[in-house]
């Protein structure tokens, strides 16, 4: 015959063990901290002239304030946005769309996702 008081012992113990670890795991739950956030990076025209801009060890753009670009063209704003109209004597007009301008670095590229990091020393 089993014996009444083991039982209920045993019952006891193993709600007791079950609302510990309840009660362990809620206090193991995530924290609400708040996310870091950097500033956000905008085109700032007035930093993208006289400077030459680099990517993988060459330099790839020259806005002069001049209106010139990389010595053999022009280059000019369209409708005050921050795209940019260039015309090359050699490769013909193109646009490029600023992503963000900042003092030493800036993303371009043909179309308005994606392109690629510059930066000027």
């Amino acid at each position: 015959m089993k014996n009444v008081r083991t039982m209920t012992m045993n019952k006891t113990l193993l709600v007791l063990i079950g609302l510990t670890l309840g009660a362990f795991l809620q206090a193991c739950g995530t924290d609400d901290i708040p996310a870091v956030t950097s500033p956000a990076k905008t085109v700032n025209k007035s930093l993208l002239y006289d400077k030459d801009w680099n990517y993988d060890g060459q330099t790839w753009h020259v806005f002069s304030t001049d209106g010139t670009w990389n010595g053999n063209g022009t280059w000019k704003w369209l409708n005050n946005s921050d795209s940019m109209e260039v015309n090359d004597d050699i490769l013909g007009t193109s646009v490029i769309y600023f992503q963000y301008i900042e003092a030493n670095e800036m993303k371009c590229g043909s179309s308005t996702a994606g392109g690629v990091v510059y930066t000027s020393p």
